[in-house]
């Protein structure tokens, strides 16, 4: 089970920080509360992501099927 777990927190720890953060804090936050209260946090968090360039290289690496062209403007991040 031990090499599951660590498969499963590499495959984690390959996404963006600030989404990988969010989620955690969208969990952390949503357990003690209501299915409603815990839609407002998951989404202002969702929201925060999109403010980021971690999303904009995301969504456009995600889009692109010229995966190297995407790099490119992103390269000094």
């Amino acid at each position: 089970m031990l090499a599951a777990a660590e498969k499963m927190a590499a495959g984690i720890a390959k996404n963006a920080p600030i989404a990988v953060r969010n989620c955690k804090k969208a969990i952390n936050d949503g357990l003690d509360v209501d299915m409603d209260a815990a839609i407002v946090i998951e989404e202002k968090l969702f929201g925060d992501c999109f403010e980021t360039q971690d999303q904009q290289y995301g969504m456009a690496f995600f889009l692109d099927k010229n995966k190297e062209k995407v790099k490119e403007p992103f390269k000094n991040m």
